[in-house]
């Protein structure tokens, strides 16, 4: 028989991980009630907009990304595509919708300079070719509603705005994505929280790499994607330069605008873990210690609070109470902004084992391979 102090010492452990659930819960609840919506409509006399979309083997992805925005009702705007030195049909697809809209400049992408990693350097490459007075760069997964870039102009016009970041719906292309995208997102409300990001006293800031509006003259008064040229996460480090600097931001829902998909295939979810690794990021050691606890130790501690003996109905009270919360937040977040179904939810400790192991695998080796190319931790290729 467990003695009874054993079962209170993992009570106790369990309260913690309850209390965590319950923080997490409480400002997702705030985010999805405050968090600002897209809205606005084209200005009378509309800006010119430069999509920028740097593609490297999205082949089955670009076409209907393209389609989507050549179809937009904002009447002053033109695509940036650029192959970034992809492997297969990518750059196939740009030049024959190239050939048929005047809208699209097709860019292939050149040598990438010694230093520059992930896609900077192919987005360099189309802000040079653009002629817009805003920016909009996005990414090749993406599909847009016919009035995505006008409501996004109008917000950020009307708001008196040098950027705005959108949160798409989240697309989740198979069964691994769908059980592990909704747990994924329940932590994104903590340090990541969009209400901090809106708000000018608080530190927290970043740009969403699906989707963000920037004036042309505060993306050149941060440095272009240039400063961010040994960032993985560049979206990331381009939104915190722009907050430090005096720019205007704003990050806004727009699940009715947009859509972008999150996690390919299970070899792409484990292979983003290293990503985070890769960035040299502090928060890649705590991260599995906080997801063990969170997603995977409330289970085996309800298993054992079934074998009974004093002091168990303890570690059944806040075992239960911790993996109550967390279908709770994982039900919120697939209903609120994924593609996830309600069955889905239900297997949500198998996208929480998945989350913690790529955490603690995360921790090992040296190099990660993202967008087809292997890095080095610290950036270095």
């Amino acid at each position: 028989m467990i003695p009874e102090v054993v079962y209170y010492i993992l009570a106790a452990v369990m309260t913690v991980g309850a209390v965590g659930w319950a923080m997490i819960i409480w400002k997702m609840s705030r985010t999805f009630r405050l968090a600002p919506r897209l809205a606005g409509a084209a200005p009378d006399d509309p800006p010119m907009v430069s999509v920028i979309v740097a593609a490297r083997n999205e082949e089955k992805y670009i076409g209907r990304c393209l389609e989507s925005l050549l179809a937009q009702d904002y009447p002053n705007f033109e695509v940036v595509a650029i192959d970034d030195a992809s492997e297969d049909g990518t750059g196939e697809i740009i030049a024959g919708l190239a050939a048929g809209d005047g809208r699209v400049v097709h860019v292939r992408s050149g040598p990438r300079p010694d230093g520059w990693i992930g896609k900077c350097w192919a987005c360099v490459e189309g802000y040079g070719k653009a002629s817009g007075e805003l920016l909009l760069f996005t990414d090749a997964d993406m599909v847009y509603s016919a009035g995505a870039i006008s409501a996004a102009v109008g917000h950020l016009v009307s708001g008196g705005l040098d950027a705005l970041t959108v949160q798409s719906r989240v697309l989740v292309p198979g069964f691994w994505p769908a059980v592990f995208v909704p747990v994924q997102l329940c932590f994104s409300h903590n340090k990541h929280s969009m209400l901090d990001v809106n708000d000018p006293a608080k530190e927290a800031a970043y740009f969403l790499g699906g989707f963000f509006l920037m004036k042309k003259e505060s993306y050149e008064m941060v440095g272009t994607h240039e400063a961010a040229r040994g960032e993985i996460y560049e979206d990331m480090f381009i939104g915190r330069r722009a907050k430090d600097a005096g720019c205007r931001i704003m990050m806004v829902r727009g699940e009715d605008h947009m859509a972008g998909i999150m996690g390919r295939d299970l070899g792409g979810i484990w292979r983003d873990g290293r990503r985070g690794r890769i960035s040299g990021g502090r928060g890649a050691l705590r991260a599995p210690a906080v997801f063990t606890l969170l997603l995977v130790a409330p289970f085996p501690a309800l298993a054992i609070s079934l074998l009974g003996g004093p002091g168990s109905w303890a570690l059944m009270a806040a075992s239960g109470a911790c993996a109550a919360m967390m279908f709770a937040g994982t039900a919120a977040e697939a209903f609120h902004g994924t593609a996830s179904r309600w069955w889905h939810v239900a297997l949500a400790p198998l996208g929480g084992l998945l989350l913690a192991a790529r955490s603690i695998a995360g921790l090992t080796g040296s190099v990660g391979v993202w967008g087809g190319r292997a890095y080095h931790l610290g950036g270095r290729q």
